[in-house]
């Protein structure tokens, strides 16, 4: 989210593998010819199997947030200041070793959230995809206004069939999450409680004047944390949608963010978030209703097996009931 110069690649983990599942267009990375479904084996004459070996050690120590810390540390690799380069050594779709130095471009759409803090990098991408089915993904619940998504969202066919990607959301704003939910719900209800040690509130979520009332899915994996946590939770426990994809870390302290020095913030964890039924999916993550998990073999042939799940389920015309 917060490094300035990107490369355009995207990662995660197969097999034990760092394989690249995305490339965006006009990068540095695809002008090199980098493809999904190659791996990588060194950045910066380091090898990954070094850096994933480093990034477990962090806590907390459960399968699932080693996954996410190992993903992260590669991907933080990649970043850097603008114009600067990095080495990136790897095997193409056909196994084939290949080095190349890459360089970092500026990225559009910065936000300043804390004074002297790096600047958030938002994303939102929506499209139509075959079947008449909506497709919006954004990397994080930010800014506290969430304007770009609103917008595409209120622009949409309310009684339509919709994917909301989460995978590699690394969520932010509870305002911005209840300001998503209420577009989705037909009354108000209690989302989640925020249990800390003096008191305990009720987060309220009241429905918008334009709601979407059609099915949808919402995809989730190995990166999705926070806030698109709990909205894929909340969606899920409402029955107002599917979720589709991979078990997440299960990182829902609710927190509180400090400036303590130059580019530097203390993150001081101040509550849990608790559901109705008095459960948390702290430590636990979100389990898909449907688990897809990534392969190499379909990255190399342009497939996304989580996405075509999605629209699969979609395809289906079961009805999901609003709340």
């Amino acid at each position: 989210l917060f490094g300035e110069g990107s490369v355009g690649i995207d990662i995660r983990l197969i097999d034990g593998l760092v394989v690249v599942t995305r490339i965006t267009d006009g990068s540095t990375a695809a002008a090199a010819g980098i493809e999904p479904g190659c791996t990588l084996t060194e950045i910066d004459d380091i090898p990954v199997m070094e850096i994933l070996r480093f990034a477990s050690l962090r806590p907390p120590h459960t399968p699932a947030n080693q996954r996410y810390h190992q993903i992260e540390a590669v991907m933080w690799r990649m970043y850097g200041e603008p114009g600067t380069t990095v080495a990136v050594a790897g095997t193409d779709r056909d196994d084939r070793p290949f080095s190349t130095q890459l360089k970092r471009e500026s990225r559009d759409g910065g936000i300043e959230l804390y004074q002297g803090m790096p600047q958030l990098f938002v994303t939102v991408e929506a499209k139509k995809l075959s079947g008449a089915i909506d497709y919006i993904g954004f990397n994080a619940f930010q800014p506290n206004n969430p304007t770009g998504v609103m917008q595409i969202l209120d622009s949409l066919d309310q009684h339509g069939c919709l994917i909301v990607d989460l995978r590699g959301n690394n969520g932010g704003s509870a305002h911005a999450t209840s300001m998503l939910l209420s577009r989705f719900v037909l009354n108000p209800f209690v989302a989640y409680k925020r249990c800390g040690r003096q008191d305990t509130v009720s987060v309220t979520v009241d429905p918008s004047t334009l709601g979407y009332s059609g099915n949808v899915v919402i995809l989730v994996d190995a990166l999705s944390v926070s806030a698109a946590e709990n909205f894929a939770a909340i969606m899920q426990r409402t029955g107002r949608a599917r979720v589709v994809g991979e078990r997440t870390p299960g990182q829902l302290l609710w927190g509180e963010g400090h400036v303590v020095g130059d580019r530097v913030m203390a993150v001081i964890p101040t509550a849990t978030v608790q559901y109705p039924d008095g459960t948390s999916i702290e430590g636990i993550g979100v389990e898909p209703d449907l688990s897809v998990t990534l392969r190499r073999e379909d990255l190399c042939q342009d497939h996304d097996t989580q996405l075509d799940a999605a629209m699969q389920l979609l395809s289906s015309n079961e009805k999901v009931s609003g709340y």
